[in-house]
């Protein structure tokens, strides 16, 4: 069986830096609408970090009934 890759995990130094720049809550989630307009950031700095919100999004977390990453593939083959 081929082993799954590893997942890049985030630098504990850096959570919570797009929810700052952001202006939300570390308590909450970021609204959809705030992360799509921080794909969309003049700086690239916010883009990358909006980008890495919105794929990790997609993976088992700790607590997940999967233990494997999710990965969305389309039902056509």
């Amino acid at each position: 069986m081929a082993k799954m890759p590893k997942m890049p995990m985030l630098n504990p130094a850096h959570k919570g830096r797009l929810k700052k720049a952001l202006g939300v809550p570390a308590s909450e989630p970021i609204p959809a609408p705030k992360l799509a307009k921080a794909l969309t950031s003049p700086s690239p700095k916010i883009r990358k970090m909006a980008n890495f919100a919105k794929v990790s999004k997609t993976w088992a977390h700790p607590g997940d009934n999967d233990p494997l990453p999710t990965m969305h593939t389309s039902k056509h083959h």
